[in-house]
């Protein structure tokens, strides 16, 4: 089998989400809709517009927070990762380490990854890690 695949690596930098996830979407929309779509400091529970595009656009979605905002227990920041759902792909999360509160964050400080394993033919992987 001779397939390419596509790939968007993305830190979309925390300050974006301040403003509300459009901006992505809007970016995103200028794309031909790369098979795996890797985003840094995405911010899970600002808004559903991001979640929205993906899973109107065919994609499944993995997301692991490195940090919960303290004045919003809903609002998170991490590493997310999307694949479109008709890849072979598995989409998990490892937590490397967990460091707890520090002395200028009040939240735990978690790192950690996001991998899409998309298998080719019956025994051919491409493992792709999104680590912020």
């Amino acid at each position: 089998m001779n397939r390419s695949l596509s790939v968007l690596s993305w830190n979309v930098h925390l300050t974006t989400f301040a403003h509300g996830n459009r901006y992505v979407v809007e970016q995103m929309e200028q794309l031909d809709k790369p098979d795996v779509i890797c985003l840094q400091e995405y911010v899970d529970g600002a808004d559903a517009t991001t979640k929205d595009w993906f899973e109107n656009n065919g994609y499944e979605i993995i997301f692991l927070p490195f940090a919960v905002f303290p004045k919003d227990s809903r609002i998170s920041q991490g590493v997310m990762v999307a694949a479109k759902k008709t890849l072979k792909a598995s989409l998990t999360t490892h937590v490397l380490r967990s460091d707890g509160p520090r002395a200028f964050r009040r939240f735990n400080n978690i790192r950690g990854l996001a991998e899409a394993v998309v298998t080719f033919d019956k025994d051919k992987k491409l493992h792709i890690i999104n680590v912020h």
